[in-house]
């Protein structure tokens, strides 16, 4: 072979990026959202999956429908901003240490724990080992601590039952997040 037919040779065109998965309809993230819901009384409970159809409806107005949008929706649906009596969801900055002791205290009241959470580490806390140490915590009073880190200048993640996590995991899986 010549060199100059080497170099004339076409270029390798790298094979197309996959497809992005079908986005499963938004009916399929409701039994994600009631079982998220279980440990709030009524009325809260029965609100959270119109709160999370309205909070994708809101995510959709200044962006096209996606999981990002629609995980940004669970974890705004399991936050109540107008009264902090109850939290589903830990979502902190990741050097926000005393804001996760906050959430995950809130997290452990809400699911039923009427000890607080406080942290007795090093001052002052860093997230990661807030939240080690909150698992741990949480794990001694019976409930299980559910890492989801969405990006990574954020922690974010759940408080179950045991006997809840291995249902969460399969209703994630079918709403196609990754948990």
């Amino acid at each position: 072979m010549d060199i100059r037919s080497w170099f004339r040779r076409r270029p390798v065109v790298p094979p197309a990026p996959p497809e992005p998965p079908e986005l499963p309809p938004l009916e399929a993230w409701r039994p994600l959202v009631e079982l998220l819901a279980e440990p709030l009384p009524e009325p809260w409970r029965s609100s959270r999956w119109a709160a999370f159809a309205a909070e994708v409806a809101a995510e959709v107005e200044h962006d096209a429908d996606s999981w990002d949008a629609r995980a940004q929706a669970l974890i705004g649906t399991m936050q109540h901003r107008e009264d902090p009596d109850w939290w589903l969801v830990l979502a902190v900055d990741w050097k926000d240490g005393h804001e996760a002791v906050l959430q995950a205290d809130a997290l452990a009241r809400t699911h039923g724990v009427v000890d607080a959470y406080e942290w007795k580490g090093d001052a002052p806390p860093r997230v990661h080992d807030v939240l080690a140490d909150f698992a741990d915590w949480a794990h001694d009073r019976g409930l299980r601590w559910t890492w989801w880190e969405q990006d990574a200048d954020a922690y974010y993640g759940f408080l179950l039952r045991p006997e809840r996590v291995a249902a969460f995991d399969r209703l994630a899986a079918a709403a196609g997040l990754h948990a």
